[in-house]
């Protein structure tokens, strides 16, 4: 349990840590929580923070940036993986490890290096994110001069520009971007006006711009024709959930939703078997969210509710459903107290003040020690 639940980010798992007579054995589990990626969407959802909360309640700091370290030298630049890595080195970085702060400096050197070999040869390269979330890392850690190395380092890589299709796909658009929020806006703006990558061609207002792919125009026909397509009846929407077409058969009861479906909708979700690389599941808890949030709805007496929270895999689904839970009036104190531990930041912040108005006492979460 303590596993299923530290790889969805729940704050159960922190509250197990701060618990356990001897959150040291817990170690190798979260270990293998920060070597492995367990979020559902990388791209938006940092797990780092939390994990570093965990990693400091087992006591074992230094065996598993040890374990990081190693790891990120390595991790290949194909995966969201070396992003999470990054950032749990940072965290290190931030508390004084010197060894971090080297070991993510070796790793921009080596991204430069792999940068450069794909542009002589021409090749597409899907590591260029993760060159700009290290570059992002490093200025959390260094600002300015971090910034001002970054551009100067990405631009030499790079080489001079062939042109502004060449702009557009190599230009680091989201390290310039998130990096200028970092710096300030003004600041930043002249310092990549006189920058190399500027000397070099790559000016991103010369950028290429299309004017859209026909799979966005396929994709717009469908979403109209489904939007124009015939609700089915409540039978079928019944028929659906009953043959395991969970997701459609929630969508469809929605408008004709009596609180008698709800034995049959609990044991439709509960079938549905939560797989990472399978979607169904995230569609069937959204759908179910969106029935019981209708104004004037009652949550079922059963806790299917609940239970998607413990089973999604995606934090934003889960800060959905408590906000849910706790519009309907049945967030328990309890559930708020594990909450405010959860890994999603947000949903932490909200169980906070939910449990400030109740007079509910937390903890600050622990730093990590070394």
């Amino acid at each position: 349990m303590f596993v299923h639940d530290l790889e969805r980010g729940l704050g159960s798992a922190i509250l197990t840590l701060r618990s356990a007579p001897d959150p040291a054995r817990y170690a190798a589990p979260v270990q293998a929580a920060c070597l492995h990626l367990t979020v559902w969407d990388a791209q938006w959802e940092g797990r780092a923070v939390y994990l570093y909360g965990a990693i400091g309640l087992t006591g074992a700091g230094a065996q598993i940036e040890a374990a990081i370290r190693q790891r990120f030298a390595r991790c290949s630049t194909a995966t969201w993986l070396y992003a999470q890595l990054a950032e749990l080195l940072k965290q290190f970085a931030f508390d004084g490890s010197d060894a971090a702060y080297r070991a993510l400096w070796a790793g921009h050197r080596r991204l430069l290096r792999i940068l450069a070999r794909h542009r002589r040869s021409g090749t597409s390269w899907p590591g260029m994110s993760q060159l700009e979330a290290l570059g992002l890392v490093l200025v959390d850690l260094h600002g300015w001069q971090a910034f001002t190395r970054v551009v100067d380092d990405v631009a030499q890589a790079l080489g001079p520009a062939q042109g502004p299709a060449d702009v557009s796909c190599w230009y680091p658009h989201w390290f310039t971007d998130a990096a200028a929020h970092k710096v300030g806006p003004v600041r930043a703006a002249a310092h990549l006006a006189g920058s190399k990558l500027m000397d070099f061609g790559w000016d991103p207002a010369t950028a290429q711009r299309g004017g859209g792919s026909d799979a966005v125009r396929r994709r717009r026909a469908r979403v109209e024709a489904l939007r124009n397509a015939p609700v089915p009846d409540r039978e079928a929407a019944l028929e659906a959930l009953r043959t395991g077409q969970v997701a459609e058969g929630l969508k469809w009861l929605a408008p004709h939703y009596r609180r008698s479906d709800d034995p049959l909708i609990d044991q439709a979700v509960r079938a549905q078997p939560v797989r990472r690389h399978d979607r169904q599941w995230h569609e069937v808890y959204s759908a179910l969210h969106d029935l019981y949030a209708v104004k004037g709805r009652r949550l079922p007496a059963s806790d299917i509710v609940e239970y998607t929270y413990r089973e999604t895999l995606c934090s934003f689904c889960r800060d959905c459903i408590v906000r849910l839970i706790h519009r309907k009036g049945r967030l328990t104190n309890e559930l708020v107290l594990e909450v405010c531990w959860d890994s999603c930041d947000e949903l932490a912040q909200f169980a906070r003040r939910v449990a400030r108005g109740r007079g509910l006492a937390f903890d600050d979460a622990p730093r990590a020690g070394r």
